[in-house]
């Protein structure tokens, strides 16, 4: 069911499927030689991206939704089959880059996920850092607390073993995970009710946005400037970096609207992360894009 809708979304875009399951292949591989060419933490990025996708996978409207139409059995063989199919390009180029123990790492999640649905567990309201408006980062932090712990964890093990770069990757997962809070576009009337212009209405986003990821960050950011100030530089540039993405994330959300973020959308957003120069054209071209496509809900 998930690949056929992948499929309508590749007519939709005017792509031919196959040709662009080629392109896609091709784009991964340049990208990820790319990444790992830049930077020794590139397998953590990659693990971390791996997780991200196979969360996608478990939630839990999803899983209610497959359980009305297959049995358990039928479920599970499903679960199966996506899991592996998302995990498989990861894992071949990092046994073909010989990171054995990443590879294994994300087949054992890969695994794992199968059985795992990302329900809601707490019938409590758990409190946030964050404002109910706008709503995207007190949703996803809800949502995912754990893996913002995870990171937490992951940056106490980078402090005890002296791992700069394992400290970097911590702080950059935490942005990463937030991207995610962004990919549901809202409800035009919840757009309506904020009663700004266009223009207002992303700079209001943006600056919550950057606000809100910077309580999250800013723990990463001071262990890391306290444990390896030899490398603040490098923490620094990382963290300016994940703050651009998050702004294009953000503007990205609304080149769309009403609709989910499109082909196209993504396909420049991934292009730009891995060429920042491109940002210079792509986040003017979102702005204006975002405030054309709110011009209907906003005056």
């Amino acid at each position: 069911m998930q690949f056929n809708l992948l499929k309508r979304r590749f007519n939709d875009a005017g792509f031919e499927p196959r040709v662009a399951l080629v392109l896609f292949a091709l784009g991964f591989v340049f990208l990820s030689n790319y990444l790992f060419s830049k930077t020794d933490a590139a397998p953590y990025f990659y693990v971390l991206l791996a997780t991200l996708l196979l969360l996608s996978l478990s939630e839990f409207r999803r899983n209610d939704f497959l359980k009305t139409h297959f049995s358990q059995n039928e479920l599970i063989r499903i679960r199966q089959l996506e899991n592996g199919i998302v995990a498989l390009p990861f894992v071949l180029f990092l046994l073909a880059t010989c990171h054995f123990w990443s590879a294994f790492l994300v087949i054992g999640i890969a695994f794992l996920m199968t059985f795992f649905v990302n329900r809601p567990r707490f019938h409590v309201t758990l409190p946030t850092p964050f404002s109910r408006k706008p709503f995207e980062f007190t949703v996803g932090f809800r949502a995912t607390w754990m893996l913002v712990l995870a990171a937490l964890v992951l940056e106490v093990i980078a402090i005890a073993v002296s791992n700069a770069q394992l400290g970097i990757a911590a702080m950059m997962s935490v942005i990463v995970l937030t991207l995610n809070f962004y990919k549901t576009p809202e409800d035009a009337y919840y757009v309506w009710n904020f009663n700004r212009t266009p223009y207002q209405f992303l700079i209001y986003k943006i600056t919550y946005a950057w606000r809100h990821v910077s309580v999250l960050v800013l723990p990463f950011v001071l262990l890391n400037g306290i444990f390896f100030w030899e490398q603040i530089g490098y923490t620094l540039l990382f963290l300016g970096m994940g703050f651009l993405v998050q702004l294009l994330i953000v503007l990205a959300k609304y080149v769309d609207y009403p609709n989910e973020i499109g082909l196209i959308t993504t396909l420049l957003i991934i292009v730009s992360i891995f060429f920042p120069l491109l940002l210079l054209f792509t986040i003017p071209f979102f702005f204006v894009q975002g405030i054309q496509r709110l011009n209907p809900y906003l005056k």
